[in-house]
């Protein structure tokens, strides 16, 4: 199969899989916090939060790593997965166990601490998700799949037999059930596919892994601390209700934004490959990524701006309406979060793990900082400002270190995108029909502007024909 074929493959597999998944995890969630109401939400959300810190020392940046050598070395694939496969497990035990130290020293009731617990026993299937081992061999439709069925078993648990506030303590173990499910189903695909699983302790090989992934690893402990450390701060600082209402806004947020991380692992194995091979073709493909991007999200965020009142209480009730002020700052955040993706896969593919470390160092510290500073004062919006903030400072940095790699300009597509925004914006404010048929009608008025000053080309249409559908990538 073509690249640009595999591209579209790949992508339509995770695109239909992440929809039915994260659709089913945003109808959960909106279930949840429903009949949960904002306090005990927040409760739920906040011991989340501190669990995907410890998958990501479980993780270590070894997947990512698995994905590249995969590509790189098909001759050596069942040294590294059974390697990898290994060395994941025993930091599952360590993290596990630095989990139930932290959750000792927390001052917190019982109750949360509990939450807390069970949430972090994931850690264990987690280690055994052979996700990274498909992506690697671009086979996405086993990873939808196993998200499907992950997904698809929380949901029905959930539905099933939580009825009221009272199920508060049995979610987490219907979260671990649907990860079991998904891990198990992955392992049988490999057995059956592949071979068998070996565990295998290569001294001189887990070095090599842990040289090479540790930056990776700490780079994306870096990244992804600020997506849940303002819902920490919020916790200890403010109450459980302000969690509940700064999540519910965020998870609408993550529900779209959630298509750049398809988008990243539908393109990494092809930026892999185009790095090694030609940069002309990685100019060309990153230019049109960018482009995809800013045309898709800029009137996104405007729109989410616009209708957030209307969009809270559709999903959750009034009772979430003081969470509508997030909504509106956070929903900027896709913007800089789909960018940001295909430009850290691109240091990470060149071997700039160290710089991509940097930006999210930096990221971190700004965010941190900012949160620290600002939820006393200002909460959801001070939360909201700070992941903002963050975002852009971390968009900044990557866009100078890989420009040093292959020139992108995006300055162009930027403007036109805030110029057909005008009209699409005007139209969706003051037009007096309902609310879909203001955002239908602004949509059409958005990409008959961008016709109009020739952002999108009958040239642009026919490249993704023929680059997309029919593989000419090649």
């Amino acid at each position: 199969m073509n690249t640009g074929r595999r591209i579209t493959v790949n992508f339509l597999f995770l695109s239909t899989a992440n929809i039915i998944s994260k659709g089913l995890v945003f109808i959960t969630v909106i279930y949840l916090a429903r009949i949960l109401g904002p306090e005990n939400f927040g409760k739920l959300i906040f011991a989340q939060a501190f669990i995907v810190y410890f998958m990501l020392v479980t993780n270590m940046g070894l997947s990512t790593l698995g994905i590249r050598e995969i590509v790189r070395n098909k001759d050596k694939i069942n040294d590294y997965i059974n390697n990898i496969f290994a060395l994941r497990l025993v930091l599952s035990g360590i993290s596990f166990c630095l989990l139930l130290v932290f959750v000792s020293l927390i001052r917190k009731p019982v109750e949360i601490k509990y939450l807390i617990v069970v949430y972090g026993l994931s850690l264990f299937p987690f280690a055994l998700l052979f996700e990274w081992v498909f992506e690697g061999l671009e086979q996405m439709k086993y990873v939808g799949m196993s998200r499907v069925l992950d997904k698809l078993c929380f949901f029905l648990l959930i539905f099933l037999f939580v009825q009221d506030s009272k199920g508060l303590l049995i979610i987490p173990w219907f979260g671990l059930a649907g990860s079991f499910f998904a891990t198990m189903f992955l392992i049988y695909i490999y057995i059956k596919k592949i071979g068998k699983i070996k565990i295998k302790v290569n001294v001189l090989l887990w070095k090599n892994l842990i040289k090479q992934a540790l930056p990776m690893g700490t780079a994306y402990i870096l990244v992804q601390l600020p997506l849940y450390f303002d819902t920490i701060i919020l916790g200890f600082m403010k109450t459980n209700e302000m969690v509940g209402w700064y999540n519910a806004a965020y998870k609408i947020v993550l529900f779209f934004g959630g298509f750049s991380g398809i988008l990243g692992i539908a393109i990494f194995p092809v930026i892999t490959r185009f790095y090694k091979e030609s940069l002309e073709k990685l100019k060309i493909f990153i230019y049109y990524i960018n482009k995809m991007a800013i045309l898709v999200t800029i009137p996104t965020a405007i729109a989410g701006t616009i209708f957030a009142g209307p969009m809270m209480n559709l999903f959750y009730g009034n009772q979430y309406n003081n969470g509508i002020i997030a909504f509106q700052i956070l929903i900027w955040s896709i913007i800089f979060g789909l960018f940001n993706i295909p430009f850290a896969l691109l240091l990470i593919t060149a071997d700039k793990q160290k710089k991509y470390m940097r930006v999210a160092l930096t990221g971190a510290i700004v965010n941190i900082s900012l949160n620290l500073f600002l939820i006393p004062k200002y909460s959801l919006i001070g939360a909201g400002t700070a992941t903002i903030i963050s975002e852009i400072v971390m968009f900044v940095m990557l866009y100078f270190y890989v420009c040093q790699i292959i020139q992108i300009s995006i300055k162009t597509s930027i403007f036109k995108s805030l110029i057909a925004s005008i009209p699409m914006g005007l139209c969706m404010c003051f037009l007096t029909q309902p609310v879909l048929v203001r955002l239908v009608g602004g949509g059409i008025v958005y990409i008959l502007f961008l016709f109009w000053s020739k952002e999108i080309r009958k040239e642009d249409i026919i490249f993704f024909k023929l680059n997309f559908t029919k593989g000419n990538f090649e």
